[in-house]
């Protein structure tokens, strides 16, 4: 088991979730980073229970502020809520870590739908 004494192994562990997931993005077949990903997401699930009380609750806040932060459309983040709301809903045994990183997820899937919204319109404006 990991030792540490604060949230900052998790933030070190996002970092590596982070950069490995872009590599991904690169190689989306590549089983041994799929791999270390699994191995990297499950490690941060095992950490997360060790935190205090306090730390929890900061760590989980300050997540879920620095996905949404990069959103100013209401209708977007009104999207990932209800998405959110529901599969937390459907899911009620997950654990923090997979509803965050549930979380990311849809938060990326709500932009990418805006992305390309915003692009067919503009296409659409260029035709006319």
């Amino acid at each position: 088991m990991e030792n540490f004494q604060s949230a900052n192994a998790l933030y070190m562990k996002d970092q590596q979730i982070d950069d490995i997931t872009q590599r991904l993005k690169d190689n989306p077949d590549d089983a041994e980073l799929q791999a270390e990903l699994e191995k990297v997401l499950e490690s941060k699930k095992k950490l997360f229970p060790y935190l205090s009380s306090e730390e929890q609750s900061e760590y989980v806040k300050s997540y879920r502020e620095n996905l949404m932060d990069d959103i100013s459309d209401d209708d977007v983040k009104l999207a990932i809520a209800k998405e959110y709301n529901a599969y937390k809903k459907d899911n009620p045994d997950v654990d923090v870590i997979s509803l965050l990183d549930k979380m990311k997820k849809i938060t990326d899937k709500q932009q990418l739908i805006k992305r390309i919204d915003e692009d067919a319109n503009y296409l659409v404006d260029a035709v006319k």
